[in-house]
């Protein structure tokens, strides 16, 4: 019986928290929407977890800076280009939605579920580490 109670707190646990970011002005992306954006039109994919989450897999052409949630650094675009900020699981990188729309960005977005969401829905993946610096 416990578990049928920790399954059903998971599956109301993330519609719960999305709407609680909503509340705080922190818009969504799903996977599936994403995917259906073809890879010539995706925002920028700012990915805020750990250099070794992050080497494990991510999303196409992201761009790994776990620093930004930490300390106050610009991005190099412009305050009005689509922005879509990823985590692991969707937890983390509302923190960061926030933090960039207080800079004055204005398009940011966040992946609902996270890259195990992206990856859940069957949605292409790389490894290795960041090479962009």
């Amino acid at each position: 019986m416990w578990y049928k109670i920790l399954i059903l707190l998971f599956l109301l646990g993330f519609p719960v928290w999305e709407m609680l970011w909503y509340l705080f002005g922190v818009r969504h992306i799903y996977p599936w929407q994403l995917k259906r954006i073809p890879k010539q039109k995706r925002p920028f994919i700012l990915d805020v977890r750990t250099p070794a989450e992050y080497s494990l897999f991510h999303l196409p052409k992201s761009v790994n800076r776990p620093d930004m949630l930490l300390h106050n650094k610009d991005l190099p675009l412009s305050k009005d280009e689509p922005i879509l900020v990823a985590c692991m699981t969707g937890h983390r990188s509302p923190l960061m939605v926030k933090k960039l729309q207080r800079s004055g960005y204005t398009n940011v977005r966040n992946l609902a579920w996270g890259a195990l969401g992206w990856k859940l829905f069957r949605g292409e993946t790389e490894s290795g580490s960041d090479r962009t610096g």
